[in-house]
Formats: C-alpha cells, sequence, structure tokens
C-alpha cells in the first residue's frame, strides 16, 4: 500500500493526475483513490486479485472479483469513461 500511495503522490509532484486503473468488486474503476487502493490490496494479500486481459473483460464484469488491468484493457476503460463523462 505504502508502494502506491507514494508512486501516486510522485506523480501528483510532476504536476500529473493519477488514475490507477482496475476492476474493484466486478466494477471498471479509473483512478482508484486510497480506499479502491486499499481493497485491492486486502485481495491481493489474500491471493484473490488476477491479472486481467482485454479478452477476459466480459467475463469477468459478470464476477463479482477485485483485478488489476493489462495495459490495453486499462487504455479501453480509460477511453470509455472519458466518453461517458464528455
Amino acid at each position: 500500500m505504502e508502494l502506491a500511495v507514494n508512486l501516486e503522490n510522485k506523480i501528483r509532484e510532476h504536476g500529473a493526475v493519477p488514475a490507477t486503473i482496475a476492476v474493484v468488486d466486478g466494477e471498471p474503476r479509473v483512478g482508484l483513490g486510497y480506499k479502491g487502493l486499499y481493497r485491492l490490496l486486502q485481495v491481493a494479500e489474500r491471493g484473490k486479485a488476477l491479472k486481467l486481459s482485454r479478452r477476459d473483460l466480459p467475463h469477468i464484469l459478470g464476477m463479482v472479483r477485485c483485478l488489476g488491468q493489462l495495459l490495453s484493457v486499462s487504455i479501453m476503460t480509460a477511453c470509455r469513461n472519458l466518453q461517458a463523462r464528455y
């Protein structure tokens, strides 16, 4: 947890906004914040967090799971999040 928080703080120090991307409890999230990072860490410590690729997304979203996403899914999720906002 300390590493994730330190990395996000370092990103902020350089003027950027960190946006850790993951599926937490079955919901894709862009920008987890402290609570989301903590939840993901709890699941990972129990060995229950999975890496997710784009091909896994439809199946996984039907399950209530916590996952770290691979780059292709992260990009896709971020783009859809932006489209929903604008």
